[in-house]
């Protein structure tokens, strides 16, 4: 069963509008739906790696102030 879908308009670049059409394969609602699943997913991944740095940033510097001690 499909799930349930949201109508939604856009407005694109013709080029864009054209390769992604092509792409698509007659199916441009299912292309971009998967090519915001991914876009969102990379976003997150890239968030959570952000977050991870920070973290590791933070453990060296209370490292430092423990070894300073």
């Amino acid at each position: 069963m499909t799930p349930p879908r949201e109508k939604v308009s856009i407005t694109l670049p013709p080029d864009l509008a054209a390769r992604a059409r092509a792409a698509s394969k007659g199916n441009l609602s299912d292309y971009l739906a998967r090519a915001l699943e991914e876009k969102l997913l990379a976003d997150a991944m890239a968030e959570y790696a952000r977050l991870r740095a920070a973290e590791a940033i933070d453990d060296v510097h209370e490292a430092v102030e423990e070894d300073s001690a």
